[in-house]
């Protein structure tokens, strides 16, 4: 925590007064005045636990970006493995389509050859 100035001086029974540092009240200060010094402390004091908290938010913070950018350094590898994977399976497709293209080929030019003699002995009965 933030070190601060001495504490303010305490606040008396009678009012309008503060006490002064040998303890007697008898010491008026006007209103406004005693609340500037009032004030002037607990601003000290808050802006000290402001500070501390903003110290550990922006520490937290930090951590957070810390644990995020090795969550993207695995994210990006998988993207890697997945974009090579995808690569490697488009090249297999294509080298099956054209295997399927030149079986279906092939199967054509036997089906032609075995029904054309069938085709020709149905149109030489009718």
């Amino acid at each position: 925590m933030v070190e601060t100035s001495a504490p303010p001086p305490p606040l008396c029974s009678k009012p309008f007064h503060v006490c002064t540092p040998d303890s007697s009240c008898d010491t008026p200060i006007p209103c406004l005045y005693s609340q500037l010094v009032l004030g002037s402390y607990l601003d000290q004091e808050l802006h000290g636990q402001h500070q501390n908290q903003d110290e550990m938010a922006f520490q937290d913070a930090l951590d957070r970006c810390s644990e995020l950018e090795g969550v993207v350094q695995a994210l990006s590898s998988q993207r890697d493995a997945l974009q090579t994977a995808l690569h490697e399976a488009r090249s297999q497709q294509a080298v099956l389509h054209h295997d399927l293209l030149t079986e279906r080929a092939k199967y054509a030019t036997r089906k032609d050859a075995v029904l054309a003699p069938l085709h020709a002995f149905v149109m030489e009965a009718a």
